[in-house]
């Protein structure tokens, strides 16, 4: 009742009493509670008593069980989403379950049971798994359809490009014109190489940082440590605006909305009115030194203080333009949940000014999905970014 959730427990206490985790000093009352009332406890709690269900179907992995738990998921759902119990994080919750029963469904071959879970579901990638089910029994029409529902309206950027690749891919192969799909973007990046000494207690990381550095190119290991940790220092009074409902435990590294569409929808004033002051002189670099000061140490989804220290911050202030943060933090807001990841390894400070971003790639490694999107958007702004791969000397 107190945290909303079965996984807090009375440690949460312990440790911010000691200090180890302390948290944002906002605001709450009886109107930031999570339960208003029983209806939405009741359907709290069904949904955990349903994904223990789920859990037993597939210790189980037999298809007719997890087959007969679809129908009592059904049955839960009138309860779940009824207009009486509207509530955004139950919904997710749900849909989880649903998602998850699917994919099993999936592998057990039973196609038409996966998809009539994965229609009832709102939550990625069930629009994608159901187009991908309709291609492989060659439906193509309905597959065709959701590709062009998610190029119209995606729901982030990686269901966008499974639509585009796959409708492209499955036009080609049935021989179908769709005017519709987006042309395919490059994906041709800026790439050099180094060789250094492997040495087995270093990483490549670590060991290309050495090696810039012995080149006289000051560099900085900081992987998602460093742009989401300057976006959420910026951002920080927007994080932890008094929104109803957002705060209902004194434990949160952010309100409950937060990787939701609403957060943005919510806070859209505050938002603009932030973005808007990056380019007033002075106004973005105070803000983010000061937020540094005064919270060091507090919890906040966007910060990892671990991998921040003043002096990387104030360089980093000192080096990137104001209209590129300002970008970069834009992109974030579009999607906060899949965008605060897939930044580059390092961060280059050449003696003659400036910075670049740099991936580090060893032997055989190559960029993910999230990695690719974000080379994108570099190239896409003449943001200095580039692949590094190192071999062995």
């Amino acid at each position: 009742l107190f945290f909303g959730n079965l996984h807090q427990d009375f440690t949460d206490f312990v440790l911010r009493d000691l200090g180890v985790s302390p948290f944002e000093n906002y605001p709450l009352d009886r109107a930031a509670r999570y339960f208003q009332n029983r209806e939405i406890l009741d359907a709290t709690l069904a949904t955990y008593v349903l994904a223990e269900g789920l859990d037993a179907a597939l210790d189980d992995d037999c298809c007719d069980t997890l087959i007969e738990f679809s129908k009592i998921a059904f049955s839960n759902k009138h309860l779940l989403l009824a207009f009486t119990v509207d509530d955004s994080r139950l919904r997710r919750k749900f849909c989880k379950i649903l998602n998850r029963a699917a994919r099993q469904l999936e592998r057990y071959n039973c196609i038409d049971e996966a998809i009539r879970l994965y229609a009832s579901s709102e939550l990625v990638p069930s629009r994608e798994r159901r187009a991908r089910l309709h291609a492989k029994a060659l439906e193509l029409k309905p597959c065709m359809e959701i590709c062009k529902e998610i190029v119209s309206l995606p729901e982030d950027e990686e269901e966008y490009e499974f639509a585009v690749k796959f409708s492209r891919k499955i036009s080609k192969q049935h021989h179908l014109e769709n005017d519709w799909i987006p042309v395919a973007q490059s994906e041709i990046f800026l790439v050099s190489e180094i060789q250094v000494d492997q040495e087995l207690d270093k990483s490549v990381e670590h060991l290309a940082c050495e090696s810039f550095d012995r080149q006289g190119i000051e560099s900085h290991y900081v992987e998602n440590g460093l742009l989401p940790g300057l976006f959420g220092l910026y951002f920080w009074d927007v994080i932890f605006s008094p929104v109803e409902g957002a705060f209902f435990n004194p434990f949160q590294r952010g309100p409950t909305d937060l990787f939701s569409a609403t957060f943005r929808k919510e806070r859209s004033f505050l938002i603009e009115e932030q973005m808007n002051r990056i380019n007033v002189p002075g106004f973005l670099q105070s803000t983010i030194l000061n937020k540094f000061i005064e919270k060091k140490g507090v919890a906040n989804h966007f910060v990892n203080w671990g991998w921040l220290d003043e002096g990387l911050v104030r360089l980093s202030l000192s080096r990137i333009p104001l209209i590129d943060l300002g970008l970069i933090f834009g992109r974030i807001l579009r999607d906060l949940k899949n965008n605060r990841s897939g930044f580059p390894d390092l961060i280059l400070f050449p003696p003659e000014g400036g910075y670049n971003l740099t991936e580090v790639k060893g032997p055989g490694d190559r960029l993910q999905k999230n990695q690719i999107r974000w080379f994108k958007f570099f190239k896409e702004h003449d943001i200095p970014a580039s692949v590094v791969n190192v071999s062995w000397l």
